[in-house]
């Protein structure tokens, strides 16, 4: 038979687990994922060129088209790529 005790434990043991599934799901939504852009973006502000290169070559497609650009200058400059930078007309 059920005894009060054993029901107020199994209420208090569903509680503590909705409890924790909710704190995991906020936490897990707090954590937005960052766009290829804002990633170009940050290695651009941080002057980390290397990664800026392995993020360009991974998602060169995904980048908006003035960042794509801009990316690909700053690379061809900074990896001493003169030939492959665009020539202003």
């Amino acid at each position: 038979m059920n005894h009060p005790e054993d029901c107020l434990t199994l209420k208090q043991s569903i509680d503590m687990k909705t409890i924790l599934l909710f704190l995991l799901l906020c936490i897990s939504l707090s954590t937005s994922t960052q766009t290829a852009d804002e990633r170009a973006g940050i290695y651009m502000n941080q002057t980390d060129w290397f990664s800026l290169q392995r993020e360009f070559a991974i998602n060169k497609d995904s980048l908006h088209p003035f960042l794509q650009e801009f990316s690909q200058a700053l690379l061809d400059n900074l990896f001493n790529r003169p030939e492959a930078a665009p020539v202003n007309p």
